[in-house]
C-alpha cells in the first residue's frame, strides 16, 4: 500500500513540473524528412447493382388447376396458416389433395 502511495505521488510530481522542463519552447521536434510519407490510394464511390429477382408464388387456385401435359410431372404445395386454423393444398400430378385443419375456438373447449 506504501509503495502504491508512493508511485501516486511520484506520478503527480512528474505531471505537474512536465511544463515547466522547457520554458524557453526551443524544442526542435522531428525533422519532416524523418519518416516517409505514405500514399493512401482513393477508394473508388461503390455502387453495387442488385439485380431484381421478380419472384411470385403460385396461388392456390392455380396450383390447383395445373395440369402437366404427357410426358411432364408436378407437384405443387401450398400451406397456410392463421391463429390454429390451416389449410393444405397439393397437386401431385394432377391429382389434387385438400385439407382443412385447426381448432376451431367453439370446439377446442375442454370438457369437465
Amino acid at each position: 500500500m506504501a509503495f502504491t502511495k508512493f508511485l501516486f505521488m511520484l506520478s503527480l510530481i512528474t505531471i505537474a513540473s512536465a511544463g515547466f522542463v522547457w520554458q524557453d519552447d526551443n524544442f526542435p521536434g522531428f525533422p519532416s524528412d524523418m519518416w516517409p510519407s505514405i500514399q493512401i490510394p482513393t477508394i473508388p464511390p461503390f455502387d453495387p447493382k442488385i439485380p431484381n429477382f421478380a419472384f411470385s408464388f403460385p396461388s392456390p387456385d392455380n396450383i390447383k388447376k395445373t395440369k402437366p401435359q404427357p410426358g411432364q410431372t408436378y407437384s405443387g404445395v401450398y400451406v397456410s396458416s392463421n391463429g390454429g386454423k390451416g389449410t393444405m393444398v397439393a397437386n401431385i400430378n394432377g391429382e389434387v389433395i385438400e385439407k382443412k385443419f385447426g381448432e376451431d375456438s367453439k370446439k377446442s373447449k375442454s370438457k369437465s
